[in-house]
């Protein structure tokens, strides 16, 4: 916890920089790496121990004999592998082996190899030369050589208890989960289950994706190749449901003590394996060495049947949920050609007539009412493409299609043309009323509209407008509703807004008294498990963050009204005496929550993370703005950062705040 916060608050300091400043930053070019079926035992034993390996041993603060078991085993393999490459060469009586050949054991020579080793007790025998030689040259001699005469054994079985998927039983654990945890469990039962080349090297790492994330994040793509092209039919099951359960989680729902953000990095952490797959499945990538490898052709198909039972629908619902859209918006159109080849449509009476001239000679897939829809919900959420929106109308319009007034309110908001869309909010709530006739109420489509989604986008076009008052009487009129009270979780949608346009108006004690409501609401919406920022702000440093129901968006928005209050309520002292809250306390959890959806975005890339950079860079600007005032008045300086704060003089100009605006992206400049 400490460490992150640390993180998050450098993270702060540099500030959310326009990425068209870095021109060194190459989105999108990421490389899978080399497939399984790439490597020799002796190449991937070389990779694993110097890329992953060394380095936590050297970073090892526990666990370190796990780290210590692993670097033992895969040395002694590289060198078996030799061995085995020499036998086999004098066999052929002098003549070169193919290179597929090379380095590469089955498992009787392995187990041999292994129990001839658990019989070298003497500690004397020397090193070969050329692995010496070998390990010198990546610089990782002085680290492994003297694990070349251990004889460290791993005792390391999964709980027979273990409820499968691994997945749900993380989420309901009364303990909590992390994504260390979670990536850990799965590799070692996907390591119990591999029976391919590979096999023995993935044994010798079971206790070493315990003690570092990274090796595991490393392995599990190739234990999914071993998995699908080696395993029996129910390992290929497993694996499978896994990878559906992580998607199918419901980022909308708290439980238990699993956070949102473990959801989040989760799934992150799939599409990164199911990335992966892909590349190694269309990239071009090196023949097989070995001959226990599948033919390419086979290989492919069986790549390519896994990642295809996986449902689209599945895989757009997750990536939009944790905003991927461009991702979803792939998946989307995966899901139109798989369709279109078939023969089916998706959704609905199909609209495309193939008879028309679509630009593309008919090739584009064929379209449905649905799928229309789909298409301009996702495109509405990416701002990189403002001629989206303008090229699906003509679309609509040439096929004959019928606005909703939903598709209607998506070309304003992404048009920006807020008061052409609060007009048709309106429209559509004042139809909704009981006894209200319209002739228009056929193309209304009101059983579409979420569960306080007009309510939500009327005080959103407020926002946008700057009428801020506005938005708090038609939150306080909404919550007031007998229909929106009571029980119904709308409450806790509104709330956020209305905080926000509160804070905005510099009305403090309402501020207050609207983030005691919505504390309240979360209580009674979402039960008592749900931890209030009082005490959220007060986690020791081995305690969970809070876990939390709403949009990252709306957990920001609430976190940033909390520190705002307190930096205004507490002139004489660190303390809120009424609710012990403390603004250090708050900034360090709304960091916290920022981090979580940071280390998900991060994963994919660096546009994905702005929006979370920018929050941390908002976060950064108030923490100094406190540390400014704290100098007027210092009484109650009580931290470490606050008494290295208060050593020097902190001033307007020094924190340069002027030039750390004009580093945003253009269209965060005007923002007020």
């Amino acid at each position: 916890m400490e460490v992150r916060d640390i993180c998050a608050s450098c993270l702060g300091q540099i500030g959310a920089v326009d990425p068209s400043h870095i021109p060194s930053l190459r989105l999108g070019e990421w490389t899978a790496g080399l497939p399984t079926w790439g490597f020799s035992t002796e190449d991937l034993s070389l990779l694993l121990l110097r890329e992953h390996l060394v380095p936590a041993l050297r970073a090892a603060t526990s666990s370190i004999d796990r780290v210590a078991y692993g670097i033992q085993e895969l040395v002694y393999l590289m060198e078996q592998s030799r061995v085995v490459y020499e036998k086999k060469q004098s066999l052929h009586h002098g003549f070169a082996l193919q290179s597929e050949e090379r380095g590469m054991m089955t498992g009787d020579e392995s187990s041999s190899s292994t129990s001839k080793r658990k019989r070298r007790k003497d500690g004397n025998e020397i090193m070969p030369e050329w692995l010496a030689r070998t390990l010198r040259q990546d610089g990782i001699l002085d680290a492994v050589e003297p694990f070349w005469i251990t004889n460290y054994i791993l005792r390391d079985s999964m709980d027979p208890s273990m409820q499968f998927p691994i997945f749900h039983a993380q989420i309901a654990s009364p303990t909590g989960s992390s994504l260390e945890r979670y990536i850990s469990l799965w590799c070692r039962h996907l390591i119990n289950s591999s029976h391919g080349p590979m096999q023995h090297i993935f044994k010798a790492c079971r206790g070493v994706v315990r003690a570092s994330v990274g090796v595991a994040q490393f392995l599990l793509p190739h234990l999914a190749v071993d998995v699908i092209l080696f395993g029996t039919e129910s390992d290929r099951e497993d694996l499978l449901s896994e990878v559906v359960a992580v998607l199918s989680v419901d980022l909308e729902k708290g439980g238990g003590k699993a956070t949102n953000s473990f959801r989040y990095v989760a799934i992150q952490a799939v599409f990164k394996l199911l990335d992966t797959l892909n590349e190694w499945m269309n990239g071009d990538t090196p023949p097989p060495l070995g001959a226990n490898w599948p033919k390419p052709r086979e290989r492919l198909c069986a790549l390519r049947n896994f990642i295809e039972l996986i449902p689209r629908n599945v895989l757009i619902d997750a990536s939009v949920g944790i905003k991927a859209h461009t991702r979803a918006l792939l998946y989307l159109e995966e899901q139109l050609r798989i369709h279109t080849r078939g023969g089916g449509c998706v959704g609905g009476n199909q609209i495309h007539d193939m008879s028309l001239n679509d630009g593309a000679n008919g090739t584009l897939p064929a379209l449905t009412a649905h799928s229309l829809q789909q298409l301009v919900d996702i495109y509405r959420r990416i701002s990189s493409e403002p001629d989206a929106m303008s090229g699906l109308e003509v679309l609509r319009c040439k096929f004959g299609c019928p606005q909703t007034l939903k598709q209607r309110i998506w070309q304003h908001e992404h048009a920006e043309e807020w008061f052409e869309a609060l007009q048709v909010y309106e429209h559509t709530l004042q139809s909704s009323r009981p006894g209200h006739s319209s002739s228009d109420s056929s193309s209304l489509h009101l059983g579409l509209w979420d569960l306080g989604e007009r309510e939500l986008g009327v005080l959103r076009c407020h926002m946008s407008l700057g009428q801020y008052q506005l938005v708090l009487h038609q939150a306080n009129g909404m919550l007031l509703t007998p229909t929106l009270g009571g029980q119904n979780p709308i409450g806790s949608l509104i709330l956020p807004l209305a905080i926000e346009a509160s804070w905005r108006l510099q009305r403090w004690n309402l501020t207050k008294d609207l983030l005691c409501d919505y504390d309240e609401t979360l209580v009674r919406c979402y039960g008592s498990e749900i931890i209030t920022s009082a005490a959220a702000s007060r986690l020791t440093s081995q305690e969970l963050p809070p876990p939390s129901p709403l949009l990252p968006e709306d957990s920001f928005r609430v976190a940033l009204a909390r520190v705002l209050v307190l930096f205004h309520d507490n002139e004489g002292g660190t303390t809120n005496s009424k609710s012990g809250d403390t603004f250090e306390g708050a900034i360090r959890t709304a960091r916290a929550d920022v981090m979580g959806q940071l280390a998900a975005a991060s994963m994919e890339s660096y546009q994905r993370a702005y929006p979370f950079l920018l929050q941390l860079h908002t976060l950064t600007e108030v923490e100094q703005a406190w540390l400014m005032r704290r100098q007027k008045n210092p009484v109650g300086v009580g931290s470490q950062h606050e008494q290295l704060a208060s050593s020097s003089t902190v001033t307007f100009e020094s924190l340069n705040w002027s030039s750390r605006l004009e580093l945003l992206a253009p269209n965060l400049q005007q923002v007020h």
